[in-house]
């Protein structure tokens, strides 16, 4: 038998350790391939490649009273002195902040769950115009977190990343190329939660109606692209939430570019997704029915029962959507609230709450009632409660107005003091902001409303024809309806200037 061969060491190529990798490749240790102006394996992998550091060498003394850059904090008087922190820092902070925070509170429009996580970090990688827009929403959103509303150079580096995307932007419009259509809809809409995050409504619609403009001048049917179908869907639910308050067409229809249903109508839904986006639907079909129409939904509930016209048909069809969607989010329910996580159970109210909402209309529409039965208040001041409840003890921002419309809503058509003042307590109670309005903008508006209701009711007017004042008792009990406080508290956000 022959001597086994000896076997030669094992030796390790040398090869010197290279510090010029990306700092997403460093953070994560992972062996960067250096590709500039993005790593390949972070694009692979479906990470944020937060770009190459200075190649300066520091000095010795320099190196060893390096800062720390995990935390940025405020000084103790509140404020934040970004331009004393080194480099690029706090642009990655708060684009940071952007992706593990910000993105939690805007998961309520529909596709959005992919757009935010997925399509806008590829996007921010190819689009110089993306981020800054990215990292002012971060910072904005960091804000109004924090309550830190007047810190001047917070402010200022806001306001400078804002201003450097829109002038990138525009640079990238002017060059007129249809394939970047995408990533300049995706702005617009970063560009809406800025503003709606410091209240600024009209600068809020304005960027709504350019990225609405854009589908009709730039696509000029259904694209197969999903990207942009999802775009199509979050733009068409914003212009839903603000003509919840309007009262009026905001945007231009964007029916003909939202993604077709991928839920069978006869089966239930598996996903809190599949159930917003069928919600969604239902906010679509009910507005483009009161667009065409402004008394239809008047006139059906006063025709015969067995009437044949368009507006009765229309109205009929709608009201049979509302009852298959409440036939397939019934099991979803049950199967959320014995198993599902508290952020499931978070969702799923919300989803209830305008699913009641939709009942209430559909009931009081067809039986002409001008006030919520009590119940119906009842259950929805409940809804409310337990969503209120489940949150966060932290400011919450929603690009979905689900809470303030319905409590607004309860106030309205609720003639109950008791009910008006528990749910203006409600308000009180949470630091909320959907869309432009806070509740603690409105709870100060409906707490003066509610206080010359009372003072109208309880003292004689001048005017001879003007009603007599009534028992105090009855007048605590059943205050008068008072319709278009939306439409009245939307003209007022309008008229406000924000802070920064």
């Amino acid at each position: 038998m022959a001597p086994s061969a000896t076997k030669k060491a094992r030796l390790r190529v040398f090869a010197p350790k290279v510090r010029t990798g990306c700092v997403t490749c460093k953070k994560r240790r992972k062996k960067c391939d250096e590709e500039k102006p993005v790593c390949r394996r972070c694009r692979e992998e479906d990470y944020v490649c937060d770009g190459y550091p200075s190649t300066v060498v520091a000095t010795k003394q320099q190196q060893q009273h390096k800062p720390k850059y995990h935390c940025l904090m405020g000084n103790n008087n509140g404020s934040l002195s970004v331009h004393k922190l080194p480099g690029d820092v706090s642009v990655h902070y708060f684009q940071h902040h952007f992706f593990t925070f910000t993105v939690h509170d805007m998961m309520d429009l529909p596709k959005a769950t992919t757009f935010w996580t997925t399509t806008l970090v590829t996007l921010q990688q190819h689009n110089s115009f993306l981020q800054p827009a990215i990292t002012a929403l971060g910072a904005t959103h960091w804000l109004f977190l924090t309550g830190v509303g007047r810190t001047k150079d917070l402010q200022k580096f806001v306001i400078d990343q804002y201003n450097q995307a829109i002038a990138e932007l525009i640079r990238s419009m002017a060059r007129g190329r249809p394939s970047e259509i995408e990533p300049i809809l995706a702005c617009c809409l970063v560009f809406v939660c800025v503003e709606s995050l410091r209240g600024n409504q009209s600068e809020a619609i304005r960027h709504l109606e350019a990225g609405s403009r854009l589908f009709g001048e730039q696509l000029q049917s259904r694209t197969s692209e999903p990207a942009l179908q999802w775009l199509a869907a979050m733009f068409q639910s914003l212009g839903n939430q603000a003509a919840l308050f309007a009262e009026r067409q905001i945007l231009r229809d964007l029916t003909p570019f939202l993604p077709v249903p991928e839920s069978d109508s006869s089966q239930a839904f598996t996903q809190l997704d599949e159930a917003n986006e069928a919600l969604d639907r239902l906010d679509n079909a009910f507005n483009r029915m009161c667009w065409r129409n402004p008394d239809n939904c008047q006139d059906a509930a006063r025709c015969p029962d067995n009437c044949d016209c368009v507006d009765c048909l229309e109205w009929k069809a709608f009201v049979s959507q509302v009852a298959t969607f409440s036939m397939q989010f019934q099991p979803l329910v049950r199967r959320i609230e014995a198993q599902g996580d508290l952020g499931q159970r978070q969702r799923l109210s919300r989803l209830q709450l305008v699913e009641k909402a939709w009942q209430i209309i559909v009931e009081e529409t067809n039986e002409c009632a001008e006030h919520f039965r009590p119940q119906d208040s009842d259950e929805l001041l409940n809804l409310i409660e337990r969503i209120l409840n489940l949150s966060a003890r932290r400011p919450t921002f929603s690009l979905s107005a689900d809470i303030i419309p319905a409590i607004i809503d309860v106030y309205d058509y609720s003639p109950s003091a008791e009910r008006r003042t528990r749910a203006i307590k409600l308000l009180r109670s949470y630091q909320l902001r959907e869309v432009v309005f806070t509740s603690e903008q409105v709870a100060d508006f409906l707490e003066h409303h509610f206080s010359q209701l009372c003072l109208t009711e309880t003292n004689p007017d001048a005017d001879e024809s003007s009603p007599r004042p009534r028992d105090k008792a009855t007048t605590l009990e059943r205050l008068p309806h008072t319709p278009s406080l939306r439409s009245q508290m939307w003209e007022t956000s309008s008229a406000r200037i924000t802070d920064f």
